[in-house]
């Protein structure tokens, strides 16, 4: 229990009085004591990390509503394209430091490919070097920061850096059931015609086991192993069928085109459970992804490493546990680059 607890404490609060979110409604409240204490024993830890980066942080704000967060780069600062721009030009949008200074917002660069803007440094305030930038293996541990000497959030980082582009990204052709089988593996729940599954034999009902000699639980497990694949690549698989196991079965992974479509309302309605995913959220060359649970307006923001070391800012909340991360030494080729306007 101590330890489930925990965990909702980590995923729920933050000890900022800026950035504080609400207990969760499922939390019982002869809990409620407990976890707060835990989130707030937490976040002691792991603000110390932030204290340095956060100096190059800053908040941009329309009105007291936050609209994005940012990073100070050598270039400018960079914050979420999307969001800064579909605020009213009447809403007077200021650039918050952290020492509480307010600066005007004057937009320089788009990067379209990153939805990212590079708003110019009037305040000359300190940059992060990119170039420094760490890629901290799957599983480990990183923290959002803000303009204070509080954590935003915490996670982990849950799939290294990869296309999210269509043509990218190998497929497999099934749609797969969510809910987990007693004996382990993912339930098929349709099979594409013409597509990669089944060329190599898989059928409606059949439930994948391994791949690449690694056992899969879930649906989540296989679509983030397959989303780190290219088309054209080849993967080996085991799977049952009717009780009898059938193993070693080589699988040559297809593109986009043989995976069926799911509606744009149930996608768009199932991204959104937990809270507002931002409206450009997919689609970015390579990007780190992490289960942190960031709010979508917190994205600009700097994130770190347990050594305090930067690993990149935050581009896009894309569901209620996969945030997306452009890595610093990306950030520096892009910011190098010709923009888009």
């Amino acid at each position: 229990m101590k330890k489930i607890i925990l965990s909702a404490a980590i995923a729920a609060i933050s000890s900022s009085a800026l950035f504080a979110q609400k207990l969760p409604q499922f939390v019982r409240p002869e809990h409620r004591p407990v976890l707060t204490k835990q989130a707030s024993d937490f976040y002691k830890v792991i603000d110390p990390l932030v204290k340095e980066i956060s100096k190059s942080a800053v908040v941009f704000r329309a009105g007291d509503k936050i609209v994005s967060m940012g990073t100070v780069t050598d270039k400018g600062i960079v914050t979420k394209f999307s969001e800064i721009s579909k605020v009213s030009q009447d809403a007077n949008v200021r650039m918050i430091a952290k020492d509480g200074t307010s600066y005007p917002v004057k937009l320089e660069h788009v990067y379209n490919s990153y939805d990212i803007a590079v708003i110019e440094n009037v305040g000359k305030l300190p940059a992060v070097n990119l170039q420094q930038s760490v890629t901290p293996e799957v599983g480990s541990f990183i923290v959002a920061s803000g303009a204070s000497d509080q954590a935003l959030a915490a996670g982990l980082v849950s799939v290294k850096p990869r296309s999210l582009k269509e043509k990218d990204r190998g497929f497999l052709g099934v749609v797969m059931d969510m809910k987990a089988q007693k004996e382990g593996g993912v339930l098929l729940n349709h099979v594409e015609k013409g597509s990669a599954a089944a060329r190599a034999g898989l059928m409606k009902n059949d439930v994948i086991l391994t791949v690449d000699g690694e056992a899969v639980t879930n649906m989540l497990e296989m679509r983030n192993f397959l989303q780190q694949q290219m088309p054209g690549e080849e993967i080996t698989i085991s799977y049952r069928r009717d009780g009898v196991v059938s193993a070693g079965v080589k699988v040559v992974l297809g593109a986009r085109k043989d995976i069926p479509r799911v509606r744009r309302s149930r996608m768009n309605n199932m991204k959104r459970m937990g809270g507002r995913v931002n409206e450009v959220s997919e689609g970015f060359p390579q990007v780190l992804q992490s289960d942190m649970q960031l709010k979508s307006n917190f994205c600009g923001a700097p994130i770190v490493d347990l050594d305090g070391k930067l690993v990149g800012v935050m581009v896009a909340k894309a569901s209620r546990i996969k945030s997306y991360i452009i890595e610093g030494k990306k950030l520096d080729e892009l910011l190098k680059s010709v923009p888009d306007r």
